[in-house]
């Protein structure tokens, strides 16, 4: 379990504060997209769209290690 927090800090430190926050709010908090454009005064579209390239460069990080 040590290793697995120790890659997920360092994948979550590849990202900007902000998009950590919106990852975080989404799969840590569970907000959906509509829930988080309020909150960001986003449309949802956009909230879905940023939350796309989140993953994409998680994914590309990760499978760089």
């Amino acid at each position: 379990m040590g290793s697995e927090m120790c890659i997920r800090d360092s994948l979550m430190g590849t990202l900007t504060p902000a998009d950590r926050m919106l990852f975080e709010l989404r799969y840590t908090e569970g907000y959906n997209a509509s829930e988080l454009g309020e909150m960001l005064k986003l449309p949802p579209g956009t909230v879905r769209t940023r939350l796309l390239k989140i993953r994409t460069k998680l994914k590309d990080e990760l499978l760089e290690e």
